[in-house]
């Protein structure tokens, strides 16, 4: 076991007498793997479901390996976990129903519980500038994955371009960091490191910023202009996809939505430099409004035009059992129905009435 990954063994299960009459094999078995990250009592998911993948001989007590003396192990490797974490993982049996109509599924065995090791944290994203004039920057940056050891410290290095390479200007545990005495119109490097007690990533996969400080005053009439308002690229129940136009005078951006039932009006829901935004957790058939702003080394622009866009309702939930209405003639009969419970968000459109004559 390593930190993202786990080797699982255990032994085939032993075939009875009345399953090897009907001419079942051990290659007729599939075995399921069934991995939790929530506790031995927690949601169990299939990451797993096959023929064994290989086998693993154990030596017998008497020293040596005769095929029939020896205990065959069956091998899963269990790949993409999570370093300092806790799983719980079992194994279910199936039978396909070549053998027996319909299958035949066992019990899942007993969870095994069982913890990845720790391991230097995941690299940082790149540092976002807060604030900046012709002399002064200040950096900001958000903690990354811990992989199951806290922190201990961030190193912020700065290269000023002049051959000396980079060169320490910040180690501490906070997540943002003020540069003064810099040079007008200089392009400065940098580059983050998040370390705990396990280490920190290798110098090439630091991430690199690269920050001009400007040598022009700051005038109001210099902020960029206000951008096109978003347009929605893709819709569904929960999700609402935006996007928008990048302007050669745009570094990052700000977009802001306002959800009318919250009563909080618009708040931020992105902050960054990609021209594309998912918002996430909606309500089904809802209407949101989004505004939207620029930013460059001048300032903000003003806001965008405020544009409303709804996610989509939700198929409704199954109808109540229909029934029959008043006495069955020979000829005909009617049958009413109540709507269902859960609409979906929006009104009901059309029902369907299947009838089944019994003529196969």
């Amino acid at each position: 076991m390593n930190s993202r990954s786990a080797l699982l063994h255990w032994p085939p299960l032993v075939l009875e007498c009345r399953h090897l009459e009907l001419g079942v094999t051990e290659s007729d078995l599939r075995y399921e793997v069934l991995l939790s990250d929530k506790g031995k009592e927690g949601k169990y998911k299939s990451i797993y479901n096959g023929i064994a993948l290989s086998c693993r001989y154990v030596s017998s007590i008497f020293g040596w390996d005769p095929p029939f003396y020896s205990k065959a192990m069956v091998s899963y490797r269990i790949q993409d976990l999570r370093p300092g974490t806790e799983y719980s993982v079992c194994v279910q049996v199936h039978l396909e129903e070549l053998h027996w109509p319909g299958g035949i599924q066992g019990s899942a065995s007993e969870p095994t519980t069982f913890t990845t090791p720790a391991c230097e944290p995941d690299q940082p994203q790149l540092p976002k500038v807060m604030q900046r004039n012709r002399t002064s920057l200040q950096l900001r940056w958000n903690a990354p994955v811990d992989n199951g050891s806290p922190i201990t410290q961030y190193i912020l290095e700065c290269d000023e371009g002049r051959g000396a390479g980079f060169v320490e200007v910040y180690k501490a545990k906070g997540k943002q960091h003020n540069l003064t005495k810099l040079q007008a119109s200089t392009v400065y490097r940098f580059r983050l490191a998040a370390v705990n007690e396990f280490g920190r990533r290798s110098v090439l996969n630091i991430t690199l910023a690269f920050i001009q400080i400007s040598s022009r005053r700051q005038h109001p009439e210099a902020h960029p202009g206000p951008p096109v308002s978003p347009v929605l690229k893709e819709a569904s129940v929960t999700k609402l996809h935006l996007s928008w136009q990048k302007r050669v005078v745009d570094e990052d951006y700000t977009l802001q939505m306002d959800d009318r039932e919250s009563g909080h009006g618009f708040l931020p829901v992105y902050n960054g430099r990609e021209t594309h935004y998912v918002c996430q957790g909606l309500r089904r058939h809802s209407e949101y409004k989004f505004r939207l702003r620029a930013h460059n080394e001048e300032g903000p622009s003003r806001w965008s035009d405020e544009v409303c866009y709804r996610t989509l309702p939700d198929r409704p939930a199954p109808p109540p059992r229909p029934n029959v209405k008043g006495r069955i003639h020979a000829q005909n009969f009617k049958i009413k129905w109540e709507p269902p419970n859960d609409r979906g968000g929006a009104d009901i459109t059309t029902y369907i009435l299947e009838l089944n004559g019994g003529s196969g």
